[in-house]
């Protein structure tokens, strides 16, 4: 764990297709089950995904608009590819933006929130309490935040009322899912 990465970094790293591997390895598919399975069972009109990289979590979200929001414009590129194969492609819409630039983008109140593997030192430093007011912002009243980190590296909570808090194996790692609710 260094120090912050940069977006040139980031663009780097995602010069190719699928650099972390999701696609191809089972913990993933599970990571994308076990964060559905926490989801609420309700509808949702606005879901933002932060950190979403290529769409691998993305294209699973419910939502009649998702919008997925990545720091790296070769990640979005990649996410935006995927989503012109897809019959509901007019529901996902991508902006290349840092989790700090969220609050000026002029997003529609959300109804979901969800944030994967972003929240550790090198992406945001100690920043966390901007993000956690911008992000309590964004969310609709009533609406529901979903945080997935692995848990030895992830030192913060949202000031939301915690619904959900759930340790699962990943990878070499263990998870840590928290589903919140303002």
């Amino acid at each position: 764990m260094g120090g912050v990465q940069s977006r040139a970094e980031l663009d780097q790293f995602w010069q190719r297709e699928d650099p972390w591997g999701y696609q191809a390895h089972p913990h993933d598919r599970i990571r994308v089950g076990e964060l559905l399975a926490a989801l609420p069972r309700r509808p949702y009109g606005h879901t933002v995904d932060l950190g979403c990289g290529d769409g691998f979590v993305t294209f699973e979200l419910p939502g009649e608009r998702v919008t997925g929001i990545d720091l790296s414009k070769e990640a979005i590129g990649w996410a935006e590819k995927r989503a012109a194969t897809r019959v509901d492609r007019e529901r996902f819409h991508f902006k290349a933006a840092s989790i700090f630039d969220v609050p000026q983008l002029g997003l529609p109140p959300a109804d979901l929130i969800v944030i994967t593997g972003v929240l550790y030192p090198q992406y945001i430093g100690g920043a966390f309490a901007a993000i956690d007011a911008g992000l309590s912002a964004l969310l609709a009243p009533g609406g529901i935040l979903v945080s997935v980190h692995i848990s030895d590296w992830y030192r913060s909570s949202f000031s939301l009322s915690r619904l959900v808090m759930h340790r699962y194996p990943y990878r070499e790692y263990e998870h840590l899912l928290e589903v919140y609710q303002r």
